[in-house]
């Protein structure tokens, strides 16, 4: 499991790589001016408990390229021509994970709906793409007590992964009872 690690970039500045847990929903700021999503810090026996990612944050590092123009797509693409789209891209060898993200987003109803509300309006909220858990590299500081990491950077983030199996009942049919 990674660990809380920190590293001093400036005076204010650091770089924490953190394992992170549940991440909310958007939410609107005290001041008003914008919205933020909250992740736990898994394993924070050691520094903050809290993440806090603002709205330019999330949008910057999973919002902000043109999704359709990456893949090649128009904006009524299906599900189908998305996969085509994204399997044409892994062809290639520039702009794999740009192609990637472009389909993670597209592929999933709900952020793909957030994507079309930021696309008319770029204040609207989005959500964290993965809400699980997963590993993050974040720049930013720590509040005055440290009880929580404010993130202005996202530098990369690896959501966890989980197989999974599921069992298939088939059934074959007798080709000599059809008539």
């Amino acid at each position: 499991m990674v660990t809380c690690n920190a590293v001093a970039r400036g005076k204010a500045e650091v770089v924490f790589q953190i394992k992170v847990g549940d991440i909310t929903e958007p939410k609107t700021s005290d001041s008003g001016t914008g919205w933020f999503v909250r992740a736990e810090i898994c394993d924070g026996s050691t520094g903050p408990k809290k993440l806090e990612l603002s709205d330019e944050t999330v949008r910057d590092y999973f919002y902000s390229a043109n999704f359709y123009a990456v893949l090649g797509v128009k904006e009524s693409a299906t599900l189908a021509d998305l996969r085509i789209a994204w399997r044409m891209k892994r062809v290639e060898t520039d702009g794999i994970a740009q192609a990637e993200k472009a389909f993670d987003i597209l592929a999933h109803h709900e952020l793909r709906k957030c994507y079309g509300a930021f696309r008319l309006d770029e204040t609207a909220p989005l959500l964290f793409p993965y809400a699980g858990s997963g590993t993050i590299v974040v720049e930013g500081r720590s509040s005055g007590d440290d009880a929580a990491f404010f993130a202005n950077r996202i530098l990369g983030y690896k959501p966890d992964l989980t197989a999974k199996r599921v069992a298939v009942l088939l059934a074959i049919a007798n080709s000599s009872r059809i008539a």
